[in-house]
């Protein structure tokens, strides 16, 4: 007796079923969001089911899989872009898993950051738990610190953790700039005042010339 094969996998081999056209877009590399929005309304609840089936199935990430790989992180992507409950947790799962120490992000990973640095202040009380569960030092705590940049505007504890970032690292030039782009991003008069100082004590030599190059767009007001 032959196995039943998957739903996903039994919606695109059926041209008549009401979700093949949406699941065909999932696993396209080039998933529109906005094409699966005019999809009607009454599928949408079946299309979320459908992500979080194709989320939960492992084969689904491999390159070598149908869709090579793109059908996961549209999934998510369309559940972000849709603020289904529960995908916050998902995707900071996802980047806590797919985060490589030595390699860093991977195209899944990068998707995923993609997707967190387009949400809002819903991902800071996540980001900074899972910092907090990194060692010292970790890519991972600095790619944190550049995904809390934006919707952490405003937010003291998001500022901080930006700083300590920053003075743990003062030799490590990429990282030093990495850093000081995002306290500028995350309040530009703040950093500005905050920079000038660090500077001026000599203590981050080995980024001088490019945070001071960060300072004059700041201060023209050609920084993002």
């Amino acid at each position: 007796m032959s196995e039943t094969p998957p739903l996903w996998r039994q919606i695109i081999e059926d041209t008549q079923h009401p979700l093949h056209s949406a699941t065909w877009e999932l696993f396209s590399a080039k998933c529109s969001v906005k094409w699966l929005d005019r999809q009607p309304a009454a599928l949408r609840p079946q299309i979320i089911e459908l992500c979080w089936l194709l989320l939960d199935t492992e084969e689904l990430y491999l390159e070598a899989a149908l869709g090579s790989g793109y059908a996961p992180p549209n999934a998510l992507e369309l559940l972000a872009h849709w603020q289904v409950p529960g995908i916050v947790p998902r995707l900071i799962t996802l980047l806590e898993e797919d985060y490589d120490a030595d390699d860093g992000v991977s195209v899944v990973s990068d998707r995923i950051m993609a997707t967190i640095e387009a949400m809002g202040a819903e991902v800071i009380e996540p980001l900074l738990a899972l910092a907090q569960r990194q060692p010292s030092g970790s890519l991972l705590r600095e790619t944190i610190g550049g995904l809390l940049a934006k919707p952490g505007r405003g937010d003291e504890r998001v500022w901080q953790y930006l700083v300590s970032l920053f003075e743990q690292s003062r030799r490590d030039e990429m990282v030093l700039s990495f850093i000081a782009e995002n306290l500028l991003t995350c309040d530009v008069a703040r950093a500005i005042l905050y920079l000038e100082a660090k500077v001026k004590q000599g203590k981050y030599r080995v980024a001088r010339e490019r945070i001071l190059a960060y300072l004059d767009d700041a201060r023209a007001g050609r920084f993002p």
